[in-house]
Order: structure tokens, then sequence, then C-alpha cells
């Protein structure tokens, strides 16, 4: 049987005693041990963050508290191979958004907390969180950002969207840190920084067949004003990832041009390509294979020690390899009218991922914003995302995700708004073997407070 194969059983969380055949390879390794964040870059974001704090300080704050009820109802919540997982959830979410800004600096911080209750997925109840803040400071010729996120969620939602690949339903906490700097070198010419730190931490790493990982990559690059509407970029970038307990790693290399023009008051076109040159590393490692209906299967090394009679732990040695790929981006911003906006975009990129491996990643998006009166609005959303395992490393099969959204927003009144929507969301495998796929519809109503203005 194929790996992906119509046949095959998606019944997770609660799988059953065998292993799924295409996950990634090599999941007891190093479960004993933390796989913590490297001090040096979060000592760098927390120093960043606490210089950003003290003009913070010394601004007028506009703080916007809110409050949102949220219900779901999906045709198939795990994505099961049978399509009938049917289920819901509700949320309570309050959160709030805090301005500040002067003539040099500007600040936004963002955060929110969500109780969830849900039919299906264990455990029932969970609390989701996100917080994101951005900083910006300029003066004549230079500006400096901080951009900072924090996210807990379902990989099953958050990743799939990013990656194409459908991972096991836990719970990741995920942490980002972006600091650049831009100078402006002439009046046409000017010099960019770009560091980005990614940290994230899966629920019971090495049993759910997911990788916790930290990934950094810095991008020097230059910008040149062809005209007040156009300017050309060249773009240097290194990035390094590392997994765990899966020991991996890989490096990467690339080099892109890109271009960037206003045709009109309504019209913004920008693209980027490029050539990336990836090297990937997999440690030998112990496995524990045990005979199935469907040939040998990977287990934890418990199963194996306690089989009757024992397993023995199979070594799997360890593998380099390397791959040379395109990398491009493509961003359209088009106002058609005063009450329709379409975007487009289109983008293959080196991203991390928490399979134990970066991914070559093709992405492409459709969307249309449509304002129907002064307080109805409604858009229509198409993303695909296709994926393969960076450098040739063997983890698993390729995936592709499919998805539609569409959305009606309603401002009953200044404080109250309701949002609607439906969602259909569908995973293929190569060969188009099996597909899995499911619809959501969903209803929110939101409450925002009066704002608020702090100073000291």
């Amino acid at each position: 049987m194929s790996c992906c194969s119509p046949e095959t059983s998606w019944s997770f969380p609660e799988r059953d005693a065998r292993r799924f055949p295409c996950d990634p390879i090599p999941l007891p390794i190093k479960t004993d041990k933390a796989f913590a964040m490297p001090r040096i870059p979060v000592a760098l974001a927390f120093a960043a963050a606490v210089v950003a704090a003290a003009p913070a300080a010394a601004l007028e704050w506009d703080l916007e508290p809110s409050i949102a009820t949220r219900y779901d109802y999906n045709t198939n919540t795990r994505l099961l191979q049978s399509g009938h997982d049917s289920g819901w959830d509700v949320a309570l979410t309050p959160g709030f958004r805090a301005t500040a800004q002067s003539a040099s600096t500007a600040f936004t911080w963002t955060g929110g907390l969500s109780a969830v209750h849900n039919s299906v997925i264990d455990p029932r109840n969970r609390v989701d969180a996100n917080s994101g803040l951005a900083w910006r400071y300029s003066d004549e010729r230079s500006t400096w950002a901080l951009n900072m996120n924090y996210v807990r969620d379902l990989t099953l939602a958050s990743e799939l969207t990013t990656t194409g690949y459908l991972n096991q339903v836990v719970t990741r906490n995920a942490y980002t840190a972006a600091p650049s700097y831009t100078r402006a070198l002439t009046e046409r010419l000017s010099a960019t920084l770009g560091l980005t730190g990614n940290w994230s931490r899966y629920g019971h790493t090495g049993d759910n067949g997911l990788n916790d990982y930290d990934s950094y990559s810095a991008a020097p690059g230059l910008i040149y004003a062809l005209s007040p509407r156009t300017s050309a970029t060249f773009t240097l970038a290194g990035s390094y990832f590392r997994a765990s307990p899966l020991d991996s790693t890989s490096q990467s290399d690339s080099a892109s041009v890109g271009l960037s023009h206003q045709y009109s008051e309504r019209l913004q076109v920008s693209a980027s390509v490029g050539y990336a040159h990836t090297r990937s590393h997999v440690a030998s490692q112990l496995q524990c294979l045990l005979p199935t209906s469907a040939g040998l299967v990977q287990e934890p090394n418990e199963e194996c020690e306690f089989a009757s009679p024992p397993v023995t732990l199979t070594t799997v040695p360890g593998a380099d390899s390397s791959r040379n790929s395109p990398v491009y981006n493509l961003a359209v911003t088009w106002a058609a009218t005063e009450l329709t906006t379409l975007t487009a975009s289109a983008a293959e990129a080196i991203v991390p991922s928490g399979l134990g491996a970066t991914l070559d990643s093709r992405s492409y998006g459709l969307a249309l914003a449509q304002k129907l009166t002064e307080r109805l609005s409604a858009s229509l959303s198409g993303q695909l995302a296709a994926s393969r395992f960076a450098g040739g490393t063997s983890l698993g099969s390729n995936s592709q995700y499919r998805g539609l959204n569409a959305n009606l927003n309603w401002k009953v009144t200044q404080q109250w708004s309701m949002d609607t929507g439906y969602r259909y969301a569908e995973v293929l495998f190569p060969g188009g073997s099996s597909s899995l796929h499911n619809n959501t519809v969903y209803a929110a109503l939101r409450y925002d407070f009066t704002r608020m203005a702090l100073s000291r």
C-alpha cells in the first residue's frame, strides 16, 4: 500500500496502536531532554524590547478593550479519511489593542485570550492566546523597527495553511522576534538589515510526529529608487534551522532581486525572484519497527521493549543532502473602485516546520473585498499551499492544501459587530490517491469598549 493511500486511517489524535506510515521518521529520540531556546537570540530580543519600552512609557496611549464570543461547526473536525467527524467549538475571547504615536515613534500592542470548549478534540477545554508588539522609530536618515509575536493555538488550523501538511492535533506555542534597520545612504539608495528568530514548541513532542524547532535568518539588502513610484531591491539571506527530538539541521543561503512599482493610486505591484541553496543533515538514530498488516511500522521505543516477544531497536544511519531551488514573491493590490479591492499573491520560499526539516513551500492566494454599505462588508478568498521537504530529506510524502473562505461583517452599532462566514479546507496527496476535506460555518459577536487615553 502506498503512503497516504485511501485505505490509510487518519483517526488522530487518538491513533491506533500502529503508527501512521506517513509520520515523519524517528520519533522517540531525546524525549527526556528539553530543547531550550538559545540564550543569545532571546537576550537580544529582550534587550530590544527594553530599549523600545523607554520611549513608550513617555507617550500617550490609546487603549481599545474588546470581548467576543464565537461559535464554529465543522463537518470533519480532525480531517479524518472517512470524512465524518462533525463537531463544534465555542470560544470567549477578551482582547485589547493599544497604540501610541509621536513624530518619530509608533507603537502597536495587541493581545487576546480565548477560552475554548470543543466537542471532539481532547482536552475538550483549552486556552488559546496571542500577543503582538510592533515598534518603529525614525530620524532623518535611519529607521529602527521591532516586531514580536506570541501565539498559543492548535497545529491543525495554524500550520496546515502555512505548510500544506496535516499534523497531529496538539497545542503549539510559537514565538517570533524580528528586528530590522534601514539607513538612507543617498537620496535614492538605502541599506537594510532584517533579522528573524522563530521558536516553536509542541505538546508531547516525540510522541506525535512533531519536533520542536528554532529557526534564525539574517537578510542584508539594498533599495534603490529608480523613480518616485519605482524601486529596485537586492537581498542576500542566510538561515539556520534546528529541530529536536529528531536531531536535524538545515542551512539555506539565497540571493534575490526585486522590483516594486505603483502604477496608479489604486494599483501597486511588487515582485522578487532569486535562488536558494539548502544543506540538510539528519543524525543517526534508533528506530523501533513492529510488524503490522501494513508492513513494518515505526513505534515509540517503549512499544518495542514491552512487545511479546521484545523487538530489537534498529539503527537508522544519518543522512546529508543538498538542494538548489528558486525563490520568488509576487504581491498585487488593486483598488478597482472605492468599494472594491482585489489582492493576489504568489510565493516560493524555504520555510521552517515542526516536521523535523525545512520545506520548499509554494503558496498562492486571491482575495476580493467588497464594501456593500457603510456598515456591511463582504470578502471572498482562496488559498493554495504545496510543500516538499527541502534539501531532498526524505521524512515523508509531499502534500497540498486548498482553502476557500467567504465572510460577511456587519457593524451593528459603534460598539457591536457581527462576523459570519464559511470555510472549506482540503488536503491532497501525490497522485490524487487521497483527499481529506471539511466544511466550517461560523458566527461571532464582538463588543468594543469605549477607547481610553492613558498617559503618565
